[in-house]
């Protein structure tokens, strides 16, 4: 089963696999940029590049300007994460689509690994481990070596 953030940015891993979309989840979302939301100059792009090193460097308080920090995301993915580990229980792997600069992002402080050094590129692969028991816990299994070509 597939749980995704909706079901339009899973429908090519649905039919390529042949899979349901089992939930959407709101959770799976992309980080809150806030006011840089359709920014592209370059003051944009100083502050986004700042709040990521930021967020890299170990402050999780470092916030997008009307947006989420790092603790406020990571907090959002376990949730979605535990939720997703409690329902299939016994059911296999889950596949989760969602965007894997915000995994990125919160490995440190959701997993306790360090920042991998490159994003989970699009079509990328990574493997969790999730117990969602009375505090949830949260394994990276697997990331990718390189980004695909």
């Amino acid at each position: 089963e597939i749980y995704t953030l909706s079901l339009h940015d899973a429908l090519p891993i649905c039919q390529r696999l042949g899979l349901p979309v089992a939930m959407e989840l709101g959770d799976l979302r992309e980080v809150n940029v806030g006011d840089l939301d359709g920014r592209s100059d370059p003051q944009a792009w100083e502050i986004y590049t700042a709040v990521l090193a930021a967020w890299r460097a170990g402050d999780g308080r470092a916030r997008f300007p009307g947006g989420e920090d790092r603790d406020e995301l990571s907090a959002r993915l376990l949730r979605a994460l535990t939720a997703v580990a409690r329902i299939a229980v016994g059911k296999g792997g889950p596949l989760i689509v969602a965007h894997g600069a915000n995994l990125r992002a919160v490995l440190p402080s959701l997993a306790g690994e360090p920042d991998p050094g490159r994003d989970l590129p699009t079509g990328g692969v990574a493997a969790l481990d999730v117990d969602p028991g009375g505090f949830p816990a949260v394994r990276l299994v697997r990331w990718p070596r390189e980004a695909r070509r």
